[in-house]
């Protein structure tokens, strides 16, 4: 069952990037959405689950689209997005309200992805332009530095990547192959692990429990028809499981996992 929630107010915003913490739901930059054609922006919204609201929060420090964000540590991290030729990096605590930057990465990308996964993050990803092969990045908060990994196994280009931390290894897939991809930073090796039943394009990744969620549409037949659905797939079983369609035919969407009392909110997503 999906349920409405209040709809976020710069509507029509695309190049944003959503990500949860301390259930609530943070949405950073983007393009300016409604208001005017602005490349990208420093806006940074916070949804309130308990009050059930959109409010703005500090802005960062510098406008980024079509970037990614992580949490890690309790903090939020955007990473890459701005019109520098280094992948930027600031990072925001809730409680203080503020922003600052931190080391760059070392290798530039621009079809990246990012995840928080026993304490440090892990940014893969290529120059979308060159289509390079993808690059394994880390980052380590405790004395601020990026480092590159060299890793058995690292998949070949992918369009897109998107990736997901769960029970301490990393998830990743792409827009153009159904393959997924795990990481053990431990073991510091790639594996593939069991296929998606169908492409998922433009969509997004999200652990949630024990199992992980992948959406996004691909186009059906020869008619063109377009689809945008939801997979599961639970890590014991090594099984990926449709989910059926999501309420809406989103084109360009992003998800994230929280905790809510539905109780409090009756009202389901009217197609």
């Amino acid at each position: 069952i999906w349920i409405a929630l209040p709809d976020f107010p710069d509507y029509n915003k695309w190049g944003f990037s959503m990500i949860a913490l301390n259930n609530n739901i943070y949405i950073t930059g983007g393009s300016r959405g409604s208001q005017n054609d602005t490349w990208s922006t420093t806006q940074s919204w916070c949804f309130c689950l308990k009050k059930g609201v959109w409010k703005s929060i500090a802005p960062m420090l510098k406008p980024r689209t079509n970037h990614a964000s992580a949490v890690l540590n309790g903090e939020i991290y955007a990473i890459g997005g701005t019109t520098m030729d280094i992948v930027e990096v600031e990072c925001y605590d809730p409680y203080n309200d503020s922003w600052c930057f931190v080391s760059p990465a070392l290798k530039y990308v621009s079809n990246f992805a990012v995840a928080g996964c026993l304490g440090k993050l892990y940014l893969i990803g290529s120059c979308a332009i060159k289509y390079n092969t993808l690059t394994l990045q880390c980052y380590n908060p405790a004395v601020d530095v990026w480092s590159i990994i060299a890793s058995p196994f690292l998949p070949k280009y992918l369009s897109a990547p998107r990736c997901a931390s769960l029970h301490g290894v990393i998830y990743l897939i792409g827009d153009n192959t159904k393959k997924v991809y795990m990481y053990d930073p431990n073991a510091n090796i790639w594996q593939k692990v069991q296929q998606l039943h169908t492409l998922h394009e433009n969509g997004g990744m999200v652990p949630l429990g024990n199992k992980l969620f992948v959406t996004g549409g691909y186009w059906k037949g020869m008619d063109g028809d377009y689809q945008v659905e939801m997979e599961m797939y639970d890590c014991a079983k090594d099984v990926w499981t449709r989910e059926g369609s999501l309420p809406c035919l989103w084109l360009y969407h992003a998800s994230s996992s929280i905790f809510m009392d539905t109780s409090k909110w009756r009202e389901l997503f009217q197609l």
